[in-house]
């Protein structure tokens, strides 16, 4: 039989040697959890990691088919102009003339021909005197060689003085070299063409030449224009395949950039897509930061619940119990994190799918068709003349007429979906100035009609000018079209002071209130097309325009007497 004394330091053995278990159990789960939690963290970064390279592979993939598309679309009204002019060159500006406009409005910077010896011989721009390309690359790749597709460099044209890049094709007459038929296209049509890739503000889209030359980028063009890209660029090296990714600082700013690469087949040119890492990895990294924040208040729990333990083990032995109820809590605590960390990995996946999805290359492909479609059905028009009948002539100006409306409608819906992404540059806005720009082009596009117009005082606001000028755009060219069944019109602009907003007020066409809130929805009417044309998204740009500067649009009218529209903006600073 054990003594009192000898039961007492048997039961302070077992305490001690329980409270030393517990605190080898505190740092041992303290040493799990750290290790769990930043091997969670290290695989959950490197999961993103490879998941945005494969984004920025496919996004240059994409951008890469875009431009093929341009360039195959360059190439066919090469084609289709060299053709003509071989066959006959009266009617070769009307037939230029046409091609130009199945691009977007301002795509194209000129059209020229050059004869054998370099020297210009045609333009559809006007040439003040003899001017010479034969010391241009796209003029010299063409001497002497085979017939092919030539894309140079951005170079300053010495017709348009300003920067372009040339899409050239030799003139061939019985096999032999007769001169060089050149398209001049404007580098910011391209940088558009890659900024519709952009999935976040921070993301650049380039283009660059394989010796190493931008050609376009889908921001800070100017800025590159002329110069060279880095050649540490992994897409430079003498073995790079036709695709890749790597890491990096961007050409133009220190941020850091995940780029993908593709080669354009048949072409010196590249691709590349660099996505923004504070977009792309910033999300996991504040949620690694505040898993670290978690993990050390966790941390410091177990060590306090710990020592408390051990040290209460010396004085009562129940407290085994609230050890084991401690370490349920532990372990319940680490599998709610671990949940955390899974989920916050899904709804990451599912976003990443979701911008991978996004369908520029679908609106690029139907623009195209559409264009190659109204050119077509233009060139049947000229071509077969007086033995079209009426009927027939009427079948092909409505495809081409509607082939254009469809354009100007992805246009439209294009500008609508970028309208929601892009960044707004707020600063102060003399508000009179834009509107009586806006109103200039409207003036001399009215057609002859006897139209009054009056803008009062107007007060400055706080907002993106470009966007504004968009917006006054929209609702002065909705009071123009609305306006058209009155031999005499008025539009005014103005400031309602007691509802602190801005109007246009027409005496045109009305419409009944109770479908009001109909009008700044895409593709709604109140009006019958074949008596007013447009897209029906005019007046929903607008409205999405107010919306991002934080003010609300509405419209008023009455029978007979038209309609005004209203709407707020943030005031300038200083005003009331």
């Amino acid at each position: 039989m054990f003594s009192t004394r000898e039961t007492t330091a048997h039961f302070k053995t077992r305490f001690r040697f329980t409270a030393m278990l517990v605190v080898i159990f505190s740092l041992t789960a303290v040493g799990a959890l750290l290790w769990t939690q930043f091997s969670s963290q290290d695989e959950l970064r490197r999961q993103l990691q490879e998941q945005s390279e494969k984004r920025a592979v496919q996004v240059a993939g994409v951008m890469a088919d875009q431009i093929a598309a341009t360039i195959d679309r360059a190439d066919f009204m090469l084609l289709q102009a060299r053709e003509i002019y071989a066959a006959d060159a009266t009617p070769f500006r009307a037939t230029i003339d046409l091609l130009v406009r199945s691009f977007p409005r301002d795509a194209l910077l000129q059209v020229s021909v050059a004869a054998v010896d370099g020297t210009l011989t045609w333009s559809n721009l006007a040439l003040a005197g003899p001017v010479s390309i034969r010391d241009r690359d796209h003029f010299k790749a063409h001497v002497g060689g085979k017939d092919r597709l030539y894309i140079s460099k951005p170079v300053i044209g010495r017709v348009s003085k300003t920067w372009s890049v040339q899409f050239s094709r030799p003139i061939l007459r019985a096999g032999r070299f007769a001169g060089v038929i050149v398209l001049s296209m404007r580098p910011e049509y391209l940088a558009t063409v890659l900024a519709a890739s952009e999935t976040s503000p921070g993301d650049v889209m380039t283009l660059v030449h394989r010796d190493g030359e931008f050609i376009a980028r889908s921001r800070d063009l100017q800025k590159v224009l002329g110069r060279m890209a880095p050649r540490d660029r992994a897409y430079f090296h003498p073995d790079a395949p036709a695709y890749g990714v790597f890491r990096g600082p961007s050409a133009v700013d220190p941020s850091d950039k995940i780029f993908g690469w593709r080669r354009i087949p048949g072409t010196e040119l590249i691709v590349s897509a660099g996505l923004d890492t504070a977009t792309t990895l910033g999300p996991v990294d504040r949620e690694i930061a505040e898993d670290i924040n978690r993990t050390a208040a966790i941390v410091l729990l177990i060590v306090v619940l710990g020592a408390a333990i051990a040290i209460l083990l010396l004085q009562f032995a129940r407290q085994q119990e609230r050890l084991m109820l401690s370490e349920r809590r532990m372990a319940a605590l680490n599998d709610e994190l671990e949940e955390r960390v899974r989920l916050r990995t899904v709804e990451l996946e599912a976003l990443v799918k979701e911008l991978e999805t996004f369908n520029y290359a679908v609106a690029h492909d139907l623009n195209t068709s559409l264009g190659v479609m109204s050119v077509n059905a233009g060139m049947l028009l000229h071509d077969l003349g007086e033995r079209l009948s009426g009927d027939q002539r009427h079948v092909l100006g409505g495809i081409s007429e509607n082939a254009q409306l469809a354009a100007r409608l992805l246009d439209d819906l294009r500008e609508h979906s970028r309208l929601g992404r892009e960044a707004i540059e707020r600063r102060p806005v003399a508000m009179r100035d834009l509107v009586m720009e806006a109103w200039r082009p409207l003036a001399m596009a009215k057609a002859g009609r006897q139209v009054s117009f009056e803008a009062g005082e107007l007060p400055e606001c706080n907002g993106d000018r470009r966007m504004l000028a968009q917006l006054w755009m929209n609702l002065l060219s909705n009071a123009l079209k609305y306006t058209k069944m009155r031999a005499q019109a008025r539009i005014e602009v103005g400031y309602d002071a007691a509802q602190n907003a801005y109007f246009v007020r027409d005496d045109g066409i009305s419409f009944d209130m109770q479908y009001a809130h109909k009008l700044f929805n895409v593709f709604e009417r109140l009006h019958r097309e074949e008596h007013f044309d447009g897209t029906g998204i005019g007046l929903a740009i607008a409205a999405r325009i107010v919306q991002r500067h934080g003010g609300r649009i509405w419209a008023e009218a009455r029978s007979g007497e038209g309609a005004t529209f209203y709407f707020t903006l943030p005031p300038a600073a200083g005003g009331t």
